[in-house]
């Protein structure tokens, strides 16, 4: 080995530095030519390319460089499609967990004022939301995760579902004025 030392002496950096200074191969791939920047290229098997094993990967990596204290001056970066993908996916459900509640109540007050009725703004919220419940416990049972297109699934759920629901309110507003039956009201909004 070039260093056989765990801890670095600046006699080993400074013999390392000699022999590998005009190697080609080290700095096309794994050092810059100022030698400010080192790469260490990590390869996932191609079984390990699902959302889990990938998570699974960047925890090992990231324990790993936080085990070792860097010199003063000195940072780690982490890049590439797993770290990509396993960060995006995190924000993404951070992101949901925020914007879906706050979507929920927006709706909610906008359709307390335009229907001025309970049920009127609590029903549409509530389907859209028993909707996207079963949508997402369906992606959990099969095993999916979020990805680039299904992170957009949730709030087209939102929008289509209480732009429907509010249709059906609002049919049903149009017949129960005209008939004061209930059911027969009812039954002519779900035939329209």
């Amino acid at each position: 080995p070039i260093v056989s030392e765990v801890q670095v002496t600046s006699d080993g950096a400074a013999r390392a530095r000699e022999l590998l200074s005009n190697s080609d191969l080290v700095h096309l791939g794994l050092l810059s030519r100022d030698d400010r920047v080192a790469s260490i290229a990590v390869y996932l098997k191609s079984n390990h390319r699902d959302l889990k094993s990938m998570q699974a990967a960047m925890s090992s990596i990231s324990e790993v460089v936080a085990r070792h204290r860097l010199p003063t001056g000195y940072r780690v970066a982490l890049s590439g499609l797993p770290t990509l993908r396993v960060e995006l996916i995190k924000e993404w459900v951070s992101d949901l967990r925020i914007q879906l509640p706050i979507a929920a109540l927006v709706y909610l007050l906008l359709l307390s004022y335009v229907f001025r009725r309970v049920a009127g703004s609590v029903l549409p919220v509530l389907a859209v939301g028993v909707g996207l419940c079963w949508t997402l416990a369906m992606f959990s049972v099969t095993g999916e995760t979020l990805n680039f297109v299904s992170n957009a699934l949730p709030a087209l759920l939102v929008i289509i579902g209480v732009s429907g629901c509010t249709q059906i309110v609002t049919c049903y507003a149009a017949e129960s004025s005209r008939n004061p039956n209930r059911r027969e009201a009812a039954r002519a909004t779900i035939e329209k």
